[in-house]
């Protein structure tokens, strides 16, 4: 997906809101965080100087939220995925029809299909493309979704303590840490001290998500 102005504008014009006008006010729902106030906003400001279209905001507490979304009572909203493990499914997968997980009300049987093809293939090549093809229906062509931002994970850690190794989901327990300090092996103590035993925040993926009425995307 790509940033294009006058192609949007153009869309726009087509559905017969030239310059947004005439076009319906839809609210955008989100969380009474500092974070998801200042995007929040940011986004209505694009949405306005872009397409000249209004969106109101709304915040409601996360039990209340999480409600909301569950019943497709929300015109925007912002959600967000914890990767389970290292594999592009962890995110393509929740948005099969029927998933407990997909709180978007979108449901392609062509996007199902392309998933189980990917379970069932064991040629890793191929299995990629199938991927890339899901990933450009649910972010390009339907587009139920659309990615705003990643999470990232920061660490700290002395320079001779070994064991800790980069990887996707940003999972760092301390036990398997090992390395030598001035005074000689580092300790199981001095281990803990160093990386922490609870799991380090994992890389979380941020987007909003569109609900779809009636066979047709809002904005």
């Amino acid at each position: 997906m790509t940033f294009d102005p006058v192609r949007a504008r153009e869309l726009l014009a087509e559905a017969g809101f030239p310059g947004g006008r005439g076009f319906p006010r839809v609210e955008y729902l989100h969380l009474p965080l500092p974070i998801e106030r200042n995007i929040a906003v940011e986004l209505q400001a694009m949405w306005r100087e872009v397409l000249g279209v209004e969106v109101g905001l709304e915040k409601k507490e996360q039990k209340v939220w999480l409600a909301t979304m569950r019943e497709l009572s929300y015109d925007l909203c912002r959600s967000s995925w914890v990767g389970d493990y290292n594999d592009p499914n962890t995110f393509l997968e929740m948005f099969t029809t029927g998933n407990g997980n997909n709180r978007t009300g979108w449901a392609s049987a062509e996007y199902d299909h392309y998933v189980a093809l990917a379970a069932a293939e064991g040629d890793v090549a191929k299995r990629q493309e199938i991927l890339q093809k899901l990933e450009r229906i649910l972010i390009a062509e339907a587009a139920p979704i659309f990615p705003v931002y990643h999470y990232v994970g920061v660490q700290f850690r002395r320079p001779e303590l070994g064991g800790v190794q980069a990887n996707l989901i940003d999972n760092h327990p301390s036990g398997p840490c090992t390395g030598r300090s001035k005074r000689g092996q580092i300790t199981h103590a001095e281990r803990k001290s160093a990386v922490p035993c609870n799991r380090a925040r994992r890389g979380l993926r941020r987007c909003v998500v569109r609900r779809i009425r009636g066979g047709c995307r809002s904005l």
